[in-house]
Order: C-alpha cells, then sequence, then structure tokens
C-alpha cells in the first residue's frame, strides 16, 4: 500500500480471501470522489459485519468502526499509517479508546491489542495499526448499511482467521447496495456504534452456547 498511494491518490483494497458484491466497486468509487478531500473520513468500508444493527435510512453512515474485509482510502489518510505506532506510548490511552470505542466489554482487549503491536518490529498483523492511523486523526469510517464484502478464507488453512471446521462465507448474507446512493450527513452515528457491539456480544454467546451445545450432545451419545 505504501507503494500504491506513491502512486495512486486513492485505492480500492481487497485481499485473496474476500469476495465482494459487484456493487461493492461503485460504492467505494462514488464515495471516494465524494469525499476526496474531506479529512474527517479516512475509511470506506465494504463489510458489515452486523448488518442487523443498522438503525439508519441512508445507504451507509459514519462511524468509528474500521472493517477491512474489502475498503477503500486516500493518499491523505495513509500517509499517516505507520506500522509501529510510535505515538500510542504518550497517549492518554483509556481515554482515547473510550472516545472511540462505546463498548466498554471491547475496550481492554482493544488497548491490549495496540499495546501488543506498539513498536513491534514483526507484529504479523497492520489492521489494528490502521484502526489507530484513523483514530489518531480523527476520522471517520463509512459502513455501507448492507453488508457488501464477506470472507471465504476462514478454516482449518487460514493464515490468521483460523476455525477448525471450513466457514464458505462469512458473514453469510451479502447483498447488493441499491443506486443512486442515498447519501447521509457527516455525523458520527454513535447509536448505531453501540448496537453493533451489542450484536457482536450477542453472536458471541450465540455461538458459545452451540459449542456447549455439541459438547453435551456427544457427551450423552458416548454415555
Amino acid at each position: 500500500l505504501d507503494h500504491v498511494f506513491e502512486i495512486e491518490e486513492k485505492a480500492i483494497i481487497l485481499e485473496d480471501d474476500t469476495l465482494p458484491d459487484p456493487s461493492f466497486f461503485n460504492f467505494c468509487e462514488e464515495l471516494l470522489e465524494r469525499y476526496k478531500d474531506d479529512k474527517r473520513v479516512a475509511h470506506i468500508s465494504g463489510c458489515n459485519l452486523r448488518s442487523n444493527a443498522v438503525n439508519f435510512k441512508e445507504s451507509y453512515c459514519f462511524s468509528s468502526i474500521v472493517n477491512i474485509w474489502g475498503w477503500a482510502t486516500w493518499k491523505r489518510a495513509w500517509i499517516n499509517y505507520d506500522i509501529n505506532m510510535p505515538s500510542w506510548d504518550n497517549e492518554d490511552k483509556e481515554s482515547f479508546i473510550s472516545n472511540w470505542c462505546p463498548d466498554r466489554k471491547s475496550l481492554e482487549g482493544i488497548r491490549k491489542m495496540f499495546d501488543l503491536h506498539c513498536n513491534n518490529e514483526d507484529p504479523g498483523t497492520w489492521d489494528y495499526q490502521w484502526t489507530y492511523a484513523c483514530w489518531k486523526m480523527n476520522g471517520l469510517s463509512l459502513v455501507p448499511a448492507r453488508n457488501l464484502v464477506s470472507n471465504i478464507g476462514i478454516g482449518p488453512d487460514a493464515t490468521h482467521t483460523k476455525s477448525k471446521k471450513q466457514i464458505t462465507l462469512y458473514p453469510k448474507k451479502m447483498e447488493s447496495i441499491s443506486f443512486p446512493l442515498k447519501h447521509s450527513h457527516l455525523k458520527r452515528n454513535r447509536m448505531f456504534e453501540l448496537l453493533y457491539y451489542k450484536e457482536s456480544q450477542r453472536s458471541i454467546l450465540q455461538n458459545a452456547k452451540l459449542w456447549l451445545k455439541r459438547i453435551i450432545n456427544t457427551w450423552k451419545q458416548d454415555h
């Protein structure tokens, strides 16, 4: 990406395990042009992991949530990226994260990841550092009302998204977005963020219950 932005002013980024709906490209292209000079916007997400949390009628909202399964940004934003996060040590960490993450249960986890990757010469990941860069520049993320990109690389052979069983598509629901886009006022949607994290916690609980049920059923069969 450093090389890309030496040449280009804006870019759409897809990794090899992301599957986009065709409307994702037009969505990104239109919004890259619309907000190209607005420094309040740092990131365009194609993935909405919790579309059930949508509480708006527009095609997208502005949020602190930075999803990287299919996304886009500008050179003006990427120049703020540093994989070693050298400024993190000097942050008022609790205040900083509290401002950007409304979910108390997620605060400590995010702080641990920022601490882990700060000044790490071989961090093994890059996305937490990008989230920090967006928050540090007070840049908002655009999150679509529909999920436009799903991951097809979750399974036992994955590099990072490892799972005992192969998951063919996550999120399972991938949709198209309608045009012309219904544009949103440039204001952070904090209620969406709260609902988003609430849906995430619910999903974790449901998966835990399913896992426990499978263990109980297996035990019953063995006895």
